[in-house]
């Protein structure tokens, strides 16, 4: 009797292990949850054009620099632009807020010597492009603008 329950516990085991592993396979494209992600991110078409919020440093002679995650306070990319997203998505007051604790940054003033204003932008690039060539962005609308002010010296 034992051998015929073990049996039958190893096939409902391996059963059920056919149904989770199939389900996915059966859900919409955009569904995606941990622990049974199917990566929709890379099966699903992504368009060619992108428009994403950028931080930049501009210098006195026009030429513009994007401002490192470390100045969010994060070594991710993504934070720093979940957190730009934010402040896009929530305005004026939080654009400025942003640029403005940016510009005081003391990491942006003591590297980026030179540097005159930050700016928060959206730039939209040909992803493409981008990828191969570090293309510039096909346009970019600036949102907000603070002076980078000098070191105070002691």
């Amino acid at each position: 009797m034992t051998n015929a329950v073990s049996r039958g516990a190893a096939w409902s085991f391996t059963g059920l292990v056919l149904i989770v592993v199939a389900t996915p396979g059966f859900l919409p494209r955009e569904w995606d949850s941990f622990p049974l992600s199917n990566y929709p991110m890379f099966s699903k078409l992504r368009n060619r054009v992108e428009t994403l919020p950028r931080a930049i440093s501009v210098y006195k002679d026009g030429t513009q620099q994007v401002l490192s995650p470390r100045l969010f306070g994060t070594d991710n990319t993504m934070q720093a632009i979940s957190i730009l997203s934010r402040a896009v998505r929530q305005g004026d007051q939080a654009q400025i807020a942003l640029c403005q604790q940016l510009a005081r940054h003391p990491d942006l003033r003591q590297a980026n010597q030179g540097a005159e204003e930050v700016q928060i932008v959206l730039a939209t690039y040909d992803v493409l492009q981008f990828l191969e060539s570090a293309a510039p962005p096909l346009k970019q609308q600036t949102l907000a603008r603070c002076q980078v002010l000098p070191e105070a010296t002691p």
